[in-house]
């Protein structure tokens, strides 16, 4: 029978949270991850110790995040997102697969979001929900919540 791993101890896992609104938006997702992690880094709009961060490309934030990290994984989310209860036990569970390298999953796109927000959460993660296209584990990862395997 098959068991779930633990998640990674605190000594293992990096997870940087990428805020693009700060705010409240920003704050739901370290209380989320509060529980679930221990090492947090904050890069963005929401960084106190790295004014230009706000201006910074996302991908820039996250390269410079990843090489930072000292930990054997590390896992980006989006400031736009909370994640579930089970999210660390999940990346977890999936990187106990041997060759695992990289994990996403499901991505629900929050109808709260403005208009604007929403059309730009559609057009870049749809294909990523739940009901969107046919999903191919090596098609790619949603920028929005992932974890790599260092």
């Amino acid at each position: 029978m098959f068991e779930r791993p633990e998640a990674p101890s605190p000594d293992e896992l990096t997870v940087v949270v990428v805020s693009l609104v700060g705010g409240a938006a920003l704050e739901a997702c370290l209380t989320a991850l509060a529980r679930q992690a221990d090492r947090i880094v904050v890069v963005g709009r929401g960084a106190s110790d790295t004014a230009d961060d706000a201006k910074t490309p996302v991908p820039v934030l996250r390269m410079k995040a990843l090489v930072a990290a000292r930990t054997p994984y590390v896992a980006f989310i989006e400031d736009t997102a909370v994640p579930g209860a089970d999210w660390r036990r999940g990346l977890s569970a999936a990187f106990a697969i041997d060759g695992t390298a990289a994990v996403a999953g499901p991505i629900t796109i929050s109808p709260s979001l403005s208009s604007r927000g929403l059309a730009l959460g559609l057009s870049e993660y749809a294909r990523f929900s739940p009901n969107g296209m046919k999903q191919d584990p090596a098609w790619g990862l949603p920028g929005l919540a992932f974890a790599v395997a260092r």
